[in-house]
């Protein structure tokens, strides 16, 4: 079947590629049945959820297609598909509508590639084109940064980094700068009530502090934009007859692909400068935080906190002092770090904040990473001198801890203390045996509850598009834990054993 020539992440992709090289689709035996000119095959949805876009052998092409698609793609033209899907079809593109699914929701629709032979959303192309600052309007036009504002606090941008300017290019901060304003009592005023040290030079004041771009987007403040607006959880502030939307809030509005009225994109510059204390800029209305949560960002930790059902993440700016803040359900979180894939729980804990052990098994090697929003790619390693040592210092007991346990008391043990993960590694090597041992040790239906659920961690937030990683984590935690009491209870009352085996008793 050609279809499975083209790269593709789920099953509604695969029905998309099939649609468009004239399959039709109908469902036989719990199973899809897709039909061609007498040609017939037969997939599960199991079969095709997963997949088989690997980065090894798939990714280089999706990113080419993203990139060659965003300089001619219209999205004011594709809110009509059937007209546009004819001017497309000569670039060799097919976007395909997926019925019953509310406006504003991303993945709405499937673009195909027939050239490059990839599949991917609209959210895919929209959130691309957003961080590339591609306005999609048919012309690859970019948003233009402006760079010349820079110059009115003194920073000549020819000057900038090749670092800097990818940041801010990119909507990140850059590193240090050194920003100079005129000398008057409203700039000193200004500056000393934010509690900035600044030298005067030369009638300029001089002051140190970090640059960033912020996206935005202006539209008509009219009932039908405001409406938009709400129904997709996007906020806005109004100015007159303007609605503005502007940061993460822009980035949501931009990869969602909602249409509103007469939309301007721009980007501004904002200049972050360096406290010389840290400030509690968060009201009680909002995520108000406390003494000891303002200690715990002192120390450079990040504190977590919810308010109405939003999760927040707070941390201090190690440079500037100030205190920035992201929504839990904002943040991008990698499924692999380090080449290594993350566990379900592993995930979410990385997520709250908390340190967690990657173990990479074919370096042989372990490193401790967490959540941290100083750096650029949003991960702290610890630093590697301190690995070195904790590996030396270790080395027998990971040995000891490698050694796969083999009497049936020792497997009980075993997976007593590791829950899951112990039985995956017992029997990641002969998982004939798997069975009958849990079974026999009242395993079986936790271990495949824990399995199921840890199964759809991996598909939920892609294929239904609902944050629910927190309710999934605490069924996993639940799940572990009973596998290792019941493990514990299967070695303290004797039931692989029998008591003649640890009494003396004769008849």
């Amino acid at each position: 079947m050609d279809v499975e020539d083209y790269a593709y992440s789920n099953a509604g992709q695969f029905r998309a590629i099939a649609k468009s090289l004239g399959y039709s689709e109908s469902f036989d035996n719990g199973k899809i049945l897709f039909s061609r000119n007498g040609e017939e095959f037969r997939y599960s949805m199991d079969e095709l959820k997963t997949g088989n876009r690997s980065k090894e052998t798939k990714e280089g092409a999706v990113k080419e297609s993203l990139e060659a698609v965003s300089k001619f793609f219209d999205k004011e033209k594709a809110t009509n598909l059937d007209e546009y899907n004819k001017e497309l079809a000569d670039k060799g593109i097919s976007v395909i509508k997926w019925e019953n699914i509310k406006e504003g929701e991303s993945d709405g629709f499937t673009i195909i590639d027939s050239q490059r032979k990839v599949a991917f959303t609209g959210k895919e192309l929209y959130e691309y084109a957003h961080d590339a600052n591609i306005l999609l309007d048919g012309k690859g036009s970019e948003i233009p940064i402006p760079w010349n504002e820079m110059k009115a606090a003194g920073i000549n941008p020819e000057m900038l980094s090749e670092a800097d300017k990818e940041a801010i290019r990119n909507g990140m901060r850059t590193g240090m700068l050194h920003f100079s304003i005129e000398d008057n009592q409203q700039n000193r005023k200004a500056l000393e009530n934010e509690n900035i040290d600044y030298t005067i030079k030369d009638g300029k004041l001089n002051f140190e502090g970090k640059a960033t771009a912020v996206k935005y987007i202006v539209s008509e403040n009219n009932n039908e934009n405001r409406k938009k607006l709400s129904q997709n959880n996007i906020d806005y502030t109004e100015n007159g007859n303007k609605l503005k939307v502007e940061g993460l809030n822009a980035r949501k509005l931009a990869i969602a692909g909602i249409t509103l009225i007469y939309p301007v994109a721009g980007i501004a510059l904002m200049l972050v400068p360096k406290r010389k204390e840290m400030k509690n800029e968060f009201k009680k209305e909002d995520f108000s935080l406390t003494k000891s949560e303002l200690k715990s960002l002192k120390k450079g930790e990040i504190v977590v906190k919810t308010q109405n059902g939003e999760k927040m993440l707070f941390q201090r700016d190690k440079d500037t002092n100030e205190i920035m803040s992201v929504k839990m359900k904002d943040l991008k979180i990698p499924h692999k770090i380090a080449g290594v894939e993350l566990t379900p729980l592993q995930y979410e804990a990385f997520r709250q904040g908390k340190e967690i052990t990657i173990e990479n098994e074919l370096l042989n090697k372990s490193i401790k990473v967490r959540l941290d929003l100083n750096e650029k790619n949003g991960i702290a390693y610890r630093d590697e001198r301190v690995l070195k040592e904790e590996t030396t210092e270790k080395k027998e007991e990971t040995t000891e801890k490698k050694e796969i346990p083999v009497t049936e008391r020792d497997r009980l043990e075993y997976i007593s203390k590791n829950g899951a993960k112990g039985i995956d590694d017992i029997f990641k090597e002969n998982p004939s045996e798997m069975t009958a041992f849990l079974e026999k040790h009242n395993l079986s239906k936790d271990y495949a509850s824990y399995k199921e659920v840890e199964k759809n961690f991996s598909t939920t937030n892609e294929e239904k598009g609902k944050d629910v990683g927190e309710k999934i984590n605490t069924q996993l935690s639940k799940l572990d834990e009973q596998i290792k009491a019941t493990a514990k209870d299967a070695i303290t009352y004797g039931r692989a054993y029998g008591k003649a085996e640890t009494s003396s008793l004769k008849l």
